[in-house]
């Protein structure tokens, strides 16, 4: 993609909803898959994330309102260290685009021919290449486009546009990090230049004086400005020569009448040339540099819709006190002068005389066109606020999302995080099955999905089953009847006649809607009022055969209490019977959803804190599993090692050797209870701090101990009491490091994969919240308060996933130990470090393995950990170990085969 203002390449770049994909197609390139927006954030925000905020541009002043409403900056302005010297003329207005590129083309072969460097500014790539190809057509003038095709020589072409003759064709020029430098020149390249541009004779040379140079180039411009033939120009002295040019310059270049240039003298010709700005042929000299000839000179072949633009353009020349000019050229049609002129000026104009190829240069125009611009840029200005303001919304989100998102990565209390995942989850479903009207929506729901009807739940009757049964069956006749009103009168109006009416449609309806068969004939015949009493006694029929027995279950007195029940039990693996979910006597519905949610959550919470004492210990039983396979002295040290380093649990290996796996975890969760529960590690701890008084020293036993880093400046500036409960902390880190590992592997899926799907949803809401306002709604308000939704609802999915999924879900480490000849002591030292360090690491490969009702969640657990489990049984693990070793080529078939390829090389 390139950049229709600046010219540039837009490296990974991609067009949004097809766009993309669809060029790729056109183009028959291998097409990319659809992009996904994974973050998104506004430069007005990004920029206020910053402390401090400063700047500094050439172009800043126009803009300082902008500045001041959305950044609290002030815009001071720095004179110059040189004085600005360039002359910025009247903009030349046009009728047509046909007559300014035509006169642009004049403009820079005017300054080309003399040595003057030009820049010609235009708004797009389209632009650009025309104009290189007018220039190349008609004058064939050397000349650089700055654009994508030239985008890895940007710097060089840049560098020598002020040199000699140069001619740049550019777009937006801001940014473009390299100066143009006016060049020195030699007297050699001067007359080279004046001969190739047909403005010298080539009799002439560089050992001539100047004044010989300038006879000559006097003469050989006469010839084609006066059509004067070599004879008659021979019999002519140099300086008649010289007047009769000079007085037809004055006459067409500066519009002075032909009866009194016939009276100027050379010096009066001279004055009147000199007032046109630009013009310098009369001025003709050997310079030295380019500064001499004017300097750069810019052209502008459209004013852009923000004045910082063409001030950026405008400021290529004249910088650092060098010379230079600029001027703009506009045409009528163009589009700024379209949002402008409203076309009243494009008839008014030909009326006072304005004709075609006439340009139109007055300051008061001038300004007009940067009064447009500032219209332009203060509707631009809102556009931007506007979105800024849109942005609220997301600007709120994206601190929350990413502020619990770093946290999870940085590993900081993620327990807490969890534990309140677990409450506002609880909270949510306390609201949620023991509202007085859940059991009313419950029974709405059913009977739009049974009977395709929307009944309010405020007026469902639940005391008696028969009575809900007549009042489901009413309110279902009652939407017919409506339905039929409504439907039938779009096939069978009274506004038309009956041979205008849409019978086959019709047809076709009462058979799927109400399975009754009426043929079009059969309709012919009937009135409106026929067919309407025909459907609704087939309606009828369909109503009474529906089978409804199945609301019983909604009056079941503990059905909301029995769907808690099923969801506890679902969520957090907890029995928790329905009649424990009731109120109590005399208890406000409020104090019940209060206590009920304290209750689940208490046991809820125990029931995690239980796994954070068995899921470590279960998680190194399972890697054990997995090395006793390949090999048992090597995993029985490696557990050894892990139990003593947890726990303190002084194991040898003879003494867990040939235990089975069930002894193994009741004596260490028997080791791990006192750790967790009964003041272990706060002891530890002390002992700890009664040793080591130094920070540093506190630091190295902290990482020795608990295998946990700790910073000593970090412990030197806290007193006792904090230095303990830093050191606790670290501790109860190192006890569930398995389950931390874990919680930071799914917290971090479902938060991004949550957090994609709420971006992609708030896209949607944006493009189309615009379409609020033709129901007089305000599409901002209605955007904040939406988004806002969405965002409550995001929070909630992610509460749910990952409460269900920290439940259930477990990383299983892939240990794969080979008995390969000579690699085996290899072998062991990798399966060592991931084992020995498994407290403190993620292991290289993981899986997740659970049961999920939810298959959506189940996805999301699979792909947890990463790919690459092992079978989970051991008769499974034996099978695939013994396909790995089959599949290996055994040492002793290894060296015929490297014998064969010998004798196959030779």
């Amino acid at each position: 993609i390139v950049d229709e203002f600046t010219g540039r390449l837009m490296i990974g770049r991609q067009w949004s909803d097809g766009l993309h994909q669809a060029v790729e197609a056109k183009e028959r390139v291998k097409i990319k898959q659809e992009t996904q927006t994974l973050a998104t954030v506004t430069i007005q925000n990004y920029f206020k994330l910053f402390s401090r905020l400063a700047g500094m541009t050439g172009t800043a002043i126009t803009e300082a309102t902008e500045f001041n409403e959305i950044y609290k900056l002030d815009v001071v302005c720095i004179p110059t260290n040189v004085s600005v010297i360039r002359d910025d003329r009247d903009d030349l207005i046009y009728l047509t685009r046909k007559d300014k590129w035509n006169a642009i083309l004049e403009e820079i072969k005017h300054h080309h021919d003399i040595g003057r460097p030009v820049l010609v500014g235009t708004t797009s790539v389209e632009n650009s290449e025309m104009l290189s190809q007018m220039l190349t057509k008609k004058y064939s003038i050397k000349h650089d486009v700055l654009n994508a095709k030239q985008h890895e020589h940007e710097a060089h072409i840049v560098a020598h546009a002020g040199e000699l003759g140069a001619v740049m064709i550019a777009t937006n020029m801001a940014g473009r990090g390299t100066d143009i430098r006016l060049a020195p020149v030699d007297r050699e390249s001067v007359i080279r230049h004046w001969q190739k541009c047909d403005m010298l004779s080539s009799q002439a040379r560089s050992d001539q004086t100047d004044e010989q140079i300038a006879v000559l180039a006097t003469r050989h411009l006469a010839v084609k400005a006066l059509g004067m033939k070599a004879k008659e120009l021979e019999a002519m002295g140099d300086e008649e020569v010289q007047l009769r040019l000079w007085r037809h310059w004055a006459t067409t270049e500066a519009w002075v009448e032909q009866e009194k240039a016939n009276g100027m003298s050379l010096e009066a010709c001279a004055a009147a040339l000199d007032k046109i700005p630009g013009f310098a042929l009369h001025r003709l000299s050997i310079w030295e540099h380019i500064n001499d000839m004017g300097g750069l000179h810019i052209v502008g072949t459209e004013r852009h819709e923000a004045r910082r633009i063409d001030n950026q353009l405008r400021g290529r020349a004249g910088r650092q006190g060098d010379c230079g000019s600029s001027r703009f050229f506009i045409a009528l049609d163009d589009d700024l002068m379209q949002l402008f002129a409203k076309g009243w000026l494009m008839k008014a104009l030909p009326k006072l005389g304005m004709k075609e190829g006439d340009a139109l240069e007055h300051r008061m125009v001038t300004r007009a066109v940067e009064r447009a611009q500032r219209k332009v840029e203060e509707r631009n200005f809102e556009s931007r606020k506007n979105l800024l303001e849109y942005d609220e919304v997301m600007e709120h989100q994206r601190s929350t999302f990413y502020g619990v998102r770093q946290q999870v990565l940085e590993g900081r209390e993620i327990d807490q995080l969890i534990f309140d995942y677990i409450g506002e989850s609880v909270d949510d479903a306390c609201a949620f099955y023991l509202d007085r009207d859940y059991v009313a929506t419950q029974v709405a729901e059913g009977c739009r999905q049974t009977l395709d009807v929307s009944i309010e739940p405020s007026k469902l009757h639940l005391d008696n089953l028969a009575d809900l049964q007549d009042q489901v069956r009413a309110e279902a006749r009652t939407e017919v009847r409506q339905t039929l009103e409504v439907t039938l009168g779009e096939y069978m109006s009274a506004d038309l006649s009956p041979k205008e009416w849409d019978l086959r449609s019709l047809s076709s309806w009462a058979m799927s809607r109400f399975s009754v068969d009426l043929k079009q004939n059969q309709l012919r015949r009937m009135s409106i009022d026929d067919v309407q009493e025909r459907l609704l006694e087939a309606a009828d029929v369909q109503i009474e055969k529906k089978d409804l027995t199945g609301l019983a279950k909604f009056l079941d007195p503990l059905y909301a209490q029995n769907d808690m029940s099923d969801w506890i039990s679902q969520k957090f693996d907890l029995k928790v019977e329905a009649d424990q979910l009731t109120s109590q006597a005399g208890e406000k519905p409020i104090d019940t959803m209060s206590r009920m949610a304290d209750e689940v959550l208490e046991k809820a919470t125990e029931a995690y804190r239980k796994r954070e004492v068995t899921y470590p210990i279960e998680f190194i039983l399972d890697m054990y599993v997995q090395a006793s396979q390949q090999d048992q002295a090597w995993a029985v040290d490696e557990l050894v090692k892990w139990a003593n380093q947890r726990y303190e649990i002084g194991w040898q290996a003879d003494q867990i050797d040939g235990q089975t796996v069930e002894d193994l975890h009741r004596q260490l969760l028997k080791a791990a209870e006192p750790w967790h529960r009964n003041g272990k590690l706060e002891r530890v701890v002390d002992e700890g701090l009664a040793m080591h008084s130094e920070p540093a020293a506190l630091a190295a036993w902290t990482q020795e101990r608990f295998g946990q880093r700790i910073e000593a400046e970090t412990l030197e500036n806290l007193d006792r009491e904090d230095r303990r409960a830093t050191l606790v902390q670290r501790g109860r880190a190192m006890l569930r490091t398995e389950l931390t590992q874990l919680e930071r592997f799914v917290l971090l899926q479902i938060l991004d994969m949550a957090w994609k799907d709420h971006l992609y949803a708030i896209d949607q809401l944006k493009d189309a919240v615009g379409l609020r306002g033709y129901a007089e709604k305000d599409p901002r308000i209605e955007y904040k308060r939406e988004g806002a939704n969405l965002f409550a609802q995001m929070q909630k999915t992610v509460r749910d996933r990952v409460t269900e999924l920290i439940f259930r879900a477990r990383l299983t480490a892939n240990v794969q130990l080979r008995s390969v000849y000579g690699s085996q002591q290899a072998q062991h030292e990798q399966a060592s470090n991931a084992l020995a360090e498994s407290g403190r690491k993620s292991p290289g490969s993981a899986g997740m393995r659970g049961t999920q009702e939810q298959e959506e969640d189940l996805a999301a657990a699979r792909t947890v950990g990463g790919e690459g489990q092992r079978p989970a049984s051991r008769k499974a693990r034996r099978a695939a170990a013994a396909r790995d070793e089959s599949d290996r080529p055994s040492p002793s078939r290894r060296k015929p085969a490297m014998k064969q390829r010998r004798r196959r090389s030779r």
